[in-house]
């Protein structure tokens, strides 16, 4: 299977050629985890060139719609023919992906993503804690209003701050302490000599 790459800002477009089956998927696979282990948040499948698909490119779709959206990223599918729009039908996919009929479109639609709009978590914090709107500012909540509006803005402001990765250096569990000894080896099992 060939896969054409393209680059349209920070989106990227794949375009893959034929059908995507058992034997392809795993192909359409790597190219995806490479992708999104690379640091890509914003992907357009172009599927003008696939002819047919089966439940193995599915799985891989459904792959990469859960991790772009545990980043916040988003997954568009454009250009599908009636063939590939019936697989989705039947497997009743089709409301969990957003399809549209052009890449022009499906460019449009990632390109309209608000950049820095709260994770799902930093959403829920806020509704839970009474303020759903960012652009509230915390003077302007009536005081008869019980709820602390100034602990809901800190929640979703810490919340919706971009997390950094974790180098193995910062883990917890291998860190040195001051005595010399590892935080993660365990004293059981030593005999005092």
């Amino acid at each position: 299977m060939k896969i054409k790459e393209i680059k349209h800002g920070n989106i990227v477009i794949l375009r893959p050629d034929g059908s995507i089956d058992m034997r392809s998927s795993t192909h359409l696979e790597r190219k995806v985890v490479e992708l999104l282990d690379g640091g890509t948040r914003w992907l357009v499948m172009d599927f003008r060139s696939i002819e047919h698909l089966t439940s193995a490119g599915i799985r891989v779709l459904v792959m990469a719609a859960k991790r772009l959206d545990a980043i916040d990223g988003g997954l568009v599918l454009c250009s599908l023919n009636e063939h590939v729009k019936s697989v989705f039908q039947v497997s009743g996919l089709t409301g969990y992906f957003r399809m549209v009929c052009s890449r022009e479109e499906a460019i449009a639609e990632l390109d309209s993503e608000p950049v820095g709009k709260p994770s799902r978590l930093a959403s829920l914090a806020m509704k839970l804690l009474g303020d759903e709107s960012r652009q509230l500012k915390p003077e302007t909540t009536p005081t008869n209003d019980k709820r602390n509006p100034s602990l809901s803005f800190e929640v979703a402001e810490l919340l919706s701050r971009p997390r950094s990765p974790r180098s193995p250096a910062s883990s917890s569990r291998n860190k040195t302490r001051q005595d010399g000894t590892s935080s993660g080896s365990s004293e059981r099992g030593k005999t005092k000599s």
